[in-house]
């Protein structure tokens, strides 16, 4: 089902957004403009406000955005001014499942993934989390998501790891900015660890380095605006 809103018109005067129909959890995300649970378009516009403009037009808009339906939102448009103005409200409900809680790795030995991974995950703040028999993990700086590394069983080891195969194919962690993509090319030039594709490198409006773990399986650090 589609969320539905009209938009009813008088001449001259005013018109009004209605809501038929909820939402989905995130229109931002649909239309490309954000990951985020609102998206404003050039003026914010506060919560529980009536929106209201100037239209010379007279008529009924009814406008589908969304499938499936999941919250409430608003939307208001002035075609003839400057204002352009997207958002959008959600029941926190609706975000359960949005944050990747935790992934596994497994790893064809794990004192050596771990001798990698610490000092590099360290390096982009994260921290040791827990660890038991053959596995261990790192929990990143907001304490939201954490690595596992689990220590591949002998009767699995003789598969290995190919980044081409079904599965994972490379991890990449978000710097905050493009100087952080160089001091992290420059600590691993420090440690001895190459980066793939001659990077850093730039690639449209983002800069990332790119480079391999000890099994072969491709990391990324980017920077996106």
């Amino acid at each position: 089902m589609f969320g539905t809103s009209a938009l009813y018109v008088t001449p001259g005067l005013r018109a009004m957004l209605r809501h038929t129909s909820s939402a989905s959890a995130s229109w931002g995300t649909r239309v490309g403009f954000t990951k985020a649970v609102t998206s404003i378009n050039r003026r914010p516009v506060a919560d529980k406000v009536s929106i209201s403009a100037i239209l010379p037009a007279a008529g009924t808009l009814v406008a589908s955005f969304w499938s499936p339906s999941r919250g409430p939102t608003s939307t208001m448009v002035t075609f003839a001014g400057s204002v352009c103005v997207i958002r959008e409200t959600i029941p926190e409900s609706t975000t359960m499942g949005v944050v990747l809680d935790h992934l596994d790795l497994n790893v064809a030995d794990l004192a050596r993934s771990r001798a990698f991974y610490r000092p590099f995950l360290e390096r982009l703040g994260y921290r040791p989390f827990d660890e038991g028999d053959g596995w261990c993990s790192f929990i990143d700086p907001t304490r939201r998501f954490y690595l596992v590394l689990v220590q591949t069983s002998v009767t699995q080891l003789h598969a290995g790891f190919h980044r081409k195969r079904i599965g994972v194919n490379h991890l990449a962690f978000a710097a905050p900015t493009p100087a952080a993509v160089d001091e992290l090319h420059a600590w691993l030039g420090q440690h001895d660890i190459d980066t793939m594709y001659d990077s850093p490198m730039q690639m449209g409006d983002r800069y990332a380095l790119f480079l391999e773990d000890p099994d072969r399986l491709k990391l990324e650090y980017v920077y996106r605006p």
